[in-house]
């Protein structure tokens, strides 16, 4: 309308828009903001840039931040260290992308290149990216540098090295490090206190993870989902099903709500055991909750039938897989196929077989052997059609 009257807009009144645009939702349609008023030399302030680039960032479309990037370049209008911290923020999230954290690295580095004054929050956000993708001596590197500029490491950067040290085994100097945090008067938190804790199960240390999980509340420190999931799923690695159910029950007293973290390790290990009801118990109540399983979720389901002879139930739920098109894992196939053999119901056994054929899987060799063993002694012509197929299959 203001176009239309002959009134033109300014460079504040394209920011409002675009700002707005980036809080519901609509990149895209800021950004053909910015194209339009750019074309009129109109270009709006670096904040409102800035969120437009956080917003394609998040969505990982970095070739779309490139360009608004060369865009404010070429008008005059210099992004400012904020804008670099969302681009290097949303690159380090995917951290398990090798060659995303080192364009992160490399935008930080020229950043300190351009003569920009890298702050704290710049050099966590690149310490907790090394971090996650395993390149701590890297990280450790940019904390001395960090230090050495008089920059003092605040508790996240502290979070960043812990979890790092964490995920590489050494436990040992992650506790250190995290004494040192609370020397320095950083208090423990859930975060910091979550990150210690999935450290300690993943390298089987349940006893120390049982113990910093009964303290967190007599240190007046808030137990959330991460929490409890978290020690469910090293409860049921190391076997202790009966104590992880325990705490599932636990955390249904509390007003934190389960998710389907917490119910994929509990199917498994009662899958695992041979606990089918109380497994498909699980199921309903997960599914009550409006959650979808997981894929590997049904391969439990699956299996577990198998673990205990009720081939016909294992079959109802690869049907019911394949009808949402789920796709099983080739190993649960096998596993359908021995149980349908050793029940003597060579027939679905060939059924199986034909859907794995259908989905390009290959047919075990054991098991392999196993069904023409069975089908020898019933059909010959059956053994022949059974090869041909798998002849087939792997040329």
């Amino acid at each position: 309308m203001m176009i239309e009257s002959g009134t033109a807009p300014d460079a504040s009144t394209a920011g409002y828009l675009i700002r707005a645009l980036c809080r519901d939702g609509e990149p895209t349609v800021a950004y053909h903001v910015l194209r339009d008023v750019s074309r009129k030399r109109i270009i709006p302030d670096v904040v409102s840039i800035t969120q437009l680039i956080s917003a394609f960032s998040k969505c990982g479309n970095f070739g779309r931040v490139s360009e608004i990037l060369h865009l404010m370049i070429a008008s005059g209008s210099q992004p400012d260290l904020f804008t670099y911290q969302e681009i290097i923020n949303a690159l380090c999230d995917g951290a398990g992308r090798t060659a995303m954290v080192d364009e992160a690295f490399r935008i930080f580095n020229d950043l300190k290149l351009k003569g920009y004054a890298c702050d704290v929050v710049t050099y966590t956000t690149m310490i907790d990216g090394l971090c996650k993708s395993g390149r701590m001596e890297e990280a450790l590197l940019l904390w001395s540098e960090m230090v050495a500029n008089g920059i003092q490491p605040n508790n996240y950067t502290y979070n960043a090295i812990i979890n790092g040290y964490c995920k590489s085994g050494n436990i040992d100097h992650a506790r250190k490090l995290y004494d040192e945090m609370l020397s320095k008067g950083f208090k423990e938190s859930t975060v910091s206190s979550n990150i210690m804790l999935a450290g300690l199960c993943l390298h089987g240390r349940l006893a120390d993870a049982i113990n910093l999980f009964a303290e967190m509340p007599n240190k007046g420190i808030h137990r959330d989902v991460i929490t409890y999931n978290t020690l469910i799923q090293c409860l049921c690695k190391e076997g202790k099903t009966s104590d992880a159910i325990e705490l599932y029950s636990s955390m249904l007293a509390t007003s934190i709500r389960p998710s389907i973290s917490t119910y994929t390790p509990l199917i498994m290990v009662l899958c695992e055991e041979g606990r089918m009801t109380d497994a498909m118990e699980l199921i309903k109540i997960l599914e009550a909750q409006g959650l979808e399983p997981l894929v590997c979720t049904n391969d439990f389901i699956i299996s577990g039938f198998c673990r205990v002879g009720n081939a016909e139930k294992g079959m109802a739920w690869l049907s019911r897989m394949l009808q949402s098109n789920l796709k099983p894992r080739a190993e649960t196939m096998d596993r359908l196929v021995e149980c349908l053999c050793s029940l003597g119901q060579v027939d679905c056994a060939l059924q199986v077989v034909k859907k794995m054929f259908d989905i390009s899987y290959i047919l075990g060799s054991s098991v392999c052997h196993l069904l023409i063993s069975k089908l020898c002694g019933v059909d010959s012509y059956q053994v022949c059609e059974l090869l041909n197929e798998i002849v087939l299959v792997e040329s």
